[in-house]
């Protein structure tokens, strides 16, 4: 399991989560410096050859779903976390 935390992916960031049963990637928005989005934790989890991916950190100013839609043309087992949800890995 891979916890990415705040930032965008680096090419340390895809070494560290290869092969990952579970790739924990904040979301929060495209285009803010210092932050990622749904289509970079996709990518980095499509690069690392993640098993799944947990978006996280979504801004408040973007739909969740529609995120998520982005994340699955690249990343198709991506997937929201809601409270108190338990990953069996």
């Amino acid at each position: 399991m891979t916890y990415t935390s705040d930032g965008a992916p680096t090419e340390d960031t895809i070494s560290i989560a290869s092969d990952s049963d579970l790739l924990i990637a904040e979301a929060y928005s495209e285009g803010f410096s210092g932050h990622s989005s749904a289509v970079k934790a996709a990518e980095l989890a499509f690069r690392s050859h993640s098993k799944s991916l947990a978006l996280v950190h979504i801004s408040r100013n973007k739909n969740g779903e529609e995120e998520l839609e982005k994340a699955k043309r690249i990343f198709k087992n991506s997937f929201l976390p809601t409270d108190s949800l338990t990953v069996t890995i």
